[in-house]
Protein backbone atom coordinates (compact mmCIF):
# COMPACT_ATOMS: atom_id res chain seq x y z
CA UNK A 1 0.00 0.00 0.00
CA UNK A 2 0.91 3.54 -0.96
CA UNK A 3 0.48 5.96 1.59
CA UNK A 4 1.24 10.32 1.12
CA UNK A 5 3.11 11.83 3.57
CA UNK A 6 2.00 15.79 3.58
CA UNK A 7 2.70 18.81 5.72
CA UNK A 8 6.36 18.10 5.64
CA UNK A 9 9.30 21.06 6.18
CA UNK A 10 12.19 22.15 3.98
CA UNK A 11 14.51 20.79 5.94
CA UNK A 12 13.30 16.95 5.73
CA UNK A 13 15.11 14.40 3.80
CA UNK A 14 14.47 10.85 2.94
CA UNK A 15 16.46 9.73 5.62
CA UNK A 16 14.15 11.16 7.83
CA UNK A 17 10.76 9.45 6.28
CA UNK A 18 13.13 6.57 6.16
CA UNK A 19 13.88 6.87 9.88
CA UNK A 20 9.99 7.71 10.88
CA UNK A 21 8.51 5.15 8.77
CA UNK A 22 11.58 2.08 9.01
CA UNK A 23 10.54 -0.03 12.22
CA UNK A 24 7.19 -0.24 10.95
CA UNK A 25 5.78 -3.29 9.95
CA UNK A 26 5.78 -4.54 6.20
CA UNK A 27 8.01 -0.63 5.25
CA UNK A 28 9.60 -1.11 2.07
CA UNK A 29 10.82 2.63 1.04
CA UNK A 30 10.00 6.41 0.97
CA UNK A 31 10.53 8.88 -1.59
CA UNK A 32 10.35 12.49 -1.18
CA UNK A 33 9.41 15.09 -3.79
CA UNK A 34 12.07 17.75 -3.99
CA UNK A 35 12.32 20.56 -5.79
CA UNK A 36 14.90 22.02 -8.14
CA UNK A 37 17.18 23.23 -5.85
CA UNK A 38 16.67 19.79 -3.76
CA UNK A 39 14.54 21.03 -0.94
CA UNK A 40 11.59 19.17 0.06
CA UNK A 41 8.31 20.36 -1.25
CA UNK A 42 6.67 19.31 1.22
CA UNK A 43 5.05 15.62 0.41
CA UNK A 44 6.68 12.52 0.40
CA UNK A 45 5.33 8.99 0.00
CA UNK A 46 5.60 5.67 1.40
CA UNK A 47 5.30 1.93 0.42
CA UNK A 48 4.48 -0.82 2.66
CA UNK A 49 3.95 -4.46 1.57
CA UNK A 50 0.42 -5.12 2.46
CA UNK A 51 -2.90 -3.15 2.89
CA UNK A 52 -3.19 -3.47 6.57
CA UNK A 53 0.89 -2.54 7.25
CA UNK A 54 -0.25 0.41 5.46
CA UNK A 55 -3.03 1.21 7.32
CA UNK A 56 -0.86 0.32 10.51
CA UNK A 57 1.37 2.80 9.84
CA UNK A 58 -1.42 6.06 9.04
CA UNK A 59 -2.77 4.87 12.37
CA UNK A 60 0.54 4.85 14.34
CA UNK A 61 1.81 7.87 12.58
CA UNK A 62 -0.75 10.20 11.33
CA UNK A 63 -0.75 13.31 13.36
CA UNK A 64 2.70 13.16 15.31
CA UNK A 65 5.54 15.80 15.03
CA UNK A 66 8.51 15.85 12.72
CA UNK A 67 11.01 19.14 12.70
CA UNK A 68 8.01 20.91 14.39
CA UNK A 69 5.45 19.75 12.35
CA UNK A 70 2.29 17.89 12.43
CA UNK A 71 2.25 15.50 9.43
CA UNK A 72 -0.70 13.90 7.95
CA UNK A 73 -0.25 10.49 6.36
CA UNK A 74 -3.04 9.30 4.22
CA UNK A 75 -3.54 6.21 1.77
CA UNK A 76 -2.63 6.67 -1.90
CA UNK A 77 -4.45 3.50 -3.05
CA UNK A 78 -7.01 1.05 -1.42
CA UNK A 79 -5.75 -1.38 -3.78
CA UNK A 80 -2.10 -3.74 -2.76
CA UNK A 81 0.47 -2.64 -4.84
CA UNK A 82 4.03 -5.11 -5.80
CA UNK A 83 6.84 -4.41 -3.38
CA UNK A 84 9.21 -5.03 -6.09
CA UNK A 85 10.87 -1.51 -5.57
CA UNK A 86 10.48 -1.41 -9.90
CA UNK A 87 6.62 -1.20 -9.48
CA UNK A 88 6.90 1.67 -6.04
CA UNK A 89 6.55 4.72 -8.51
CA UNK A 90 3.74 3.34 -10.91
Amino acid sequence: MKVLIENLCSGVSNEDLSCLMGNLKGFVGTYLKKDKSGMSEGVGYALFETLLDGRRAILQCNGIKMHGREIKISPITEIPCSVVRGDFWR
